[in-house]
């Protein structure tokens, strides 16, 4: 009797699933990839909610729109003495506060300082020493000399040195730069003459401004010297 049973290799290694991953690429690559990219998006607000420098409602902001300053939260050793009062065994770390805080000793809570701040700290120091300084004799003003015979000694003419009238005469003796003759304008009655003329009146007739301004202008203009931009009037 003849057996016609497939004899199975147990030796035979068969493809792994390349017909399946085939299947994955095509329709289950863009699930698993938006499936990570979810995963990441979690991971960061995840991270996001748990920044210490959130804005959270009823909190002061700086003018930079960042969180102000707040000794018991950003200062290390002003954080650690309040927490010690609660846990005596918090250690408080042996550090300067932070430069924001009122209690650091050189920058008096005024943040970082340049060189031109401090050179300004120390001039403001040395002007201050010197002004809270009583007086000295010498110092201290005297009506000693402030006597009649000195006001009338400085008060009274003077005499001019030769060097200076020379100079006055020299100047005087300059050509004059040439002036023009001012003539004196009635404008009301210059005004009033042209609004009751009938032929002016026919001719601004149509104009939206007022006769009188009209005349006001055209008086203004034909008394001005147009060639130099100035008035004559």
């Amino acid at each position: 009797m003849s057996n016609n049973t497939a004899v199975v290799n147990p030796h035979l290694r068969r493809p792994l699933g390349a017909v399946h991953n085939a299947v994955n690429r095509v329709e289950m690559g863009r699930q698993s990839q938006q499936r990570v990219n979810q995963t990441k998006r979690a991971c960061r607000l995840a991270q996001g909610n748990n920044n210490k420098n959130k804005k959270r409602k009823g909190d002061q902001l700086a003018l930079d729109g960042r969180l102000a300053f707040q000794s018991d939260r950003d200062c290390v050793v002003c954080k650690a003495k309040m927490l010690q009062r609660h846990a005596p065994s918090c250690p408080v770390p042996k550090r300067a506060h932070h430069v924001n805080c009122s209690k650091n000793t050189k920058t008096q809570g005024r943040g970082m300082l340049n060189q031109h701040t401090v050179t300004a700290e120390a001039e403001e120091r040395r002007l201050m020493t010197h002004f809270s300084a009583p007086l000295n004799e010498q110092e201290k003003c005297s009506g000693k000399h402030a006597t009649k015979e000195a006001g009338v000694a400085f008060f009274a003419p003077r005499k001019l040195s030769p060097t200076t009238i020379n100079s006055k005469t020299a100047n005087n003796t300059m050509p004059q730069a040439t002036t023009m003759t001012a003539t004196t304008t009635n404008f009301c009655k210059a005004v009033a003459t042209q609004v009751e003329d009938a032929t002016f009146k026919e001719k601004h007739n149509a104009k939206s401004a007022p006769l009188a301004m009209i005349a006001f202008a055209g008086e203004a203009v034909e008394k001005s010297d147009q060639s130099k931009g100035q008035f004559c009037f």
